[in-house]
């Protein structure tokens, strides 16, 4: 039990530095479009192969289907509800028909807080809900909390690095590093902490439990991914970079899979 605490207690600490390392990168030298792309491509692959070749058959060695499938389905509305909260309720895509209608909304209900403050904030609950989840893969295999969280960390560099370029979008890049180190800081402590709890509070729960949680962090892993890491690494691509990456960070889980967690 010691050695095992301590070793999750490592892979906690490695995934909540990834947001200030992504902070650093972007406060001591402005990545390129290029870059970014290739980071959230790359995320985004990771993220969607650990949900569908790690979380989720587990989740079915574990529990029924109908639990797996109501869990799945409830992470994935979990975060869709917390985003529409953020948003007043409302959201549309730049070419919606919809567009000319949310703006007239916005003008009347503005969003919760700055841009910043919304995806800062709405990063910290996701963050919360990520460490959970490596947690509770701890509690089942080690080996599948690293790829878990070698997956988030990846996606917590990008949101690093994205913070700092918003901040800087919305005036006062002088200052970036007074606005954005508190809140990634913050997002780094948030994830190593909901590692540790996940760990201690739910490795003794039932498996249909552990299964459900898995489900419903893989739900949670694809809101995440196609609504906000495909979207931003396919608008700043270059030759497809963005598509190219998120291949290779699929291959990556699959190697990782099948090397660490065969059969």
């Amino acid at each position: 039990m010691p050695d095992q605490l301590l070793l999750v207690t490592a892979i906690a600490v490695a995934a909540g530095a990834a947001p200030l390392l992504g902070t650093g990168l972007g406060l001591v030298h402005r990545p390129s479009t290029l870059l970014m792309s290739i980071v959230l491509g790359f995320a985004a692959g990771a993220l969607i192969g650990t949900a569908v070749f790690e979380m989720i058959p587990r989740a079915i060695e574990l529990a029924p289907a109908a639990v797996v499938i109501g869990a799945f389905v409830s992470g994935y509305l979990a975060l869709y509800s917390f985003d529409l909260l953020l948003h007043r309720g409302q959201t549309a895509g730049e070419h919606a028909e919809q567009r000319q209608h949310v703006s007239a909304y916005r003008r009347w209900h503005r969003p919760v807080a700055t841009e910043t403050t919304v995806l800062t904030g709405g990063t910290l609950i996701e963050e919360v809900i990520e460490g959970m989840t490596i947690g509770v893969g701890a509690a089942l295999d080690p080996a599948l909390a690293g790829i878990v969280a070698l997956a988030i960390a990846l996606d917590s560099f990008g949101e690093g690095a994205s913070i700092v370029e918003l901040i800087r979008e919305e005036g006062g890049s002088g200052k970036a590093w007074r606005r954005a180190l508190p809140w990634t800081g913050a997002m780094g402590v948030a994830m190593a902490v909901s590692t540790v709890a996940g760990f201690l509070f739910l490795r003794d729960v039932p498996d249909v439990v552990i299964g459900g949680l898995l489900a419903f962090g893989a739900g949670g892993f694809m809101y995440l991914t196609i609504t906000k890491l495909i979207p931003e690494g396919e608008a700043r691509h270059y030759e497809q970079s963005a598509a190219l990456a998120a291949g290779a960070g699929l291959v990556l889980v699959m190697v990782l899979q099948l090397v660490f967690l065969p059969g």
